[in-house]
Parts: C-alpha cells; structure tokens; sequence
C-alpha cells in the first residue's frame, strides 16, 4: 500500500482518536490538497501556538485478524500513517495502544507477544515514539520467525494454551547459556552457569570479558538494530549484574 493510499484510511481528528467507519475501516489520517499543505507551510505549532515536540498523535492501533479481511491491513494502515504524519509535521511525536493489535489472539500470550515485538520493530523504524504494551511480555525480534507468524497464530488462535517453558538452549556449551541468559535476561540459572565458567576459565576477569561480554555484545547490536527494545535491554543488565556479582570475591 502506498503512503497516499494510507493516508486516505485512517484520521486523527483534532485533540481525538482516529475516526472509524461505520463498516470498520479507518478514515483518512491527514486530508490531501489544501489542509496537508497548510500544515506544511506554518506546522502544528506555529499555527496553534504549541511547540511541535509537544503535540502527540494517536492514530489508532486496531485489531488484526479478526476474521473480517478488511481488517487485515490495519497494522499496516498504522505503520504508514505514522510515516505520513512523521514527513507532514516535523518534531511531532506519535504513540499507540500496541496491545490492541493482537486482541483476537488474547489467551494466548506466545503469539501476542511475538506480533507486538514484529509490529514495533516496523512501527519504530517508521517513526512511532511511544506504545502503551506490557514491555515483560516482549519477545526478541531475531528470534520470531515472521514469515510464519501468520500461519502459527491460525492453528493456536482461541486454544489459550499455557506455555511450555523451553530449556532446549540449555544442551548447549556454557558459553552460548551465558549468551542466552544476557540476551533474554533470564536469571535463574546465571550463577550456576557462571561458576561451570569458572571451574573452566583461570581467572574471573576473563569470564566477564569473554562470554559475558560476548553476550552483551549481541544485546547491544539487536538494540541497535532494533530488534531488542528497553526494557529488555534492562532484563539483560540485571542479568548481567548478577553473574558479575557473583564473581566478586
């Protein structure tokens, strides 16, 4: 979908949510002609009297896959009303009800967790400042394989199955369960991890600059990429807090 056909489907009102259809689809986000260029020629705030960096935008993050197929483009209604209204009013900021998209699959957490991380990967490089989403329940962007996201969520969709925990990563070297720690800041089995480390390494110090920061490595290039966001980054500090702490004499 292109940028104008977008702008044409969703709108945000003044000091309002976006307006929504009597059929459900969402209006046109910023009017063609002679009010986008108004905006363009004096902006938000010049001509309201607000700074731009103060104004927020909330165009509306509606549920996806619902079962009714014109629903299924909202995310991308969203995505692309963002970018418009980032390219239209410079400095203004844009924020979302995240959770909302995902709300047919409710019960099942594993997959709202995995399309709320797919979703702000994309929302953010497009321009979205702010989202209102539970940030415990995030999953790792590289680890979602979002071809099939689709397809899964159609075969879990109303079951509300409770998660199996995983610990397949366990099986592996101590090096990579460090790694796996620091990046999904999982803390139950740092220490023990930790000290098979240090049966294994001469000194302490070499433990926190080799795997350790291996780890945090990774973290800090899946935050640079996008694909890890805050608050899991701060599950990886503490995470990372706690092996240091416990090789402190």
């Amino acid at each position: 979908m292109r940028a104008g056909q977008a702008g044409r489907q969703l709108d945000q009102p003044q000091g309002g949510r976006g307006r929504v259809s009597a059929k459900g689809r969402p209006r046109a986000a910023l009017r063609r002609g002679r009010r986008r260029d108004g905006v363009r020629r004096a902006g938000p705030g010049e001509r309201a009297g607000f700074d731009p960096t103060d104004i927020i935008f909330d165009p509306n993050v509606l549920a996806i896959a619902t079962g009714l197929e014109e629903h299924n483009a909202y995310a991308i209604n969203f995505i692309e009303a963002t970018r418009i209204i980032k390219a239209t009013c410079p400095g203004v900021k844009v924020s979302g009800g995240i959770s909302n998209l995902s709300f047919a699959f409710r019960g099942n957490d594993q997959v709202r967790e995995a399309i709320h991380s797919a979703f702000l990967y994309h929302a953010i490089a497009a321009g979205l400042d702010m989202g209102i989403v539970n940030a415990g329940q995030l999953a790792v962007y590289e680890d979602i394989a979002t071809e099939r996201m689709v397809d899964f969520a159609a075969t879990v969709k109303g079951a509300g199955k409770k998660r199996e925990l995983d610990l397949s990563w366990r099986s592996g070297p101590v090096e990579s369960r460090l790694s796996h720690a620091l990046v999904h800041g999982v803390v139950e089995f740092i220490e023990a991890d930790v000290e098979e480390a240090r049966q294994q390494y001469a000194r302490p110090l070499d433990i926190i600059e080799g795997p350790l920061m291996d780890g945090m490595k990774v973290v800090g290039d899946l935050f640079g990429a996008g694909k890890m966001f805050l608050p899991q980054v701060v599950k990886s500090a503490r995470a990372m807090k706690r092996a240091v702490a416990y090789l402190e004499p």
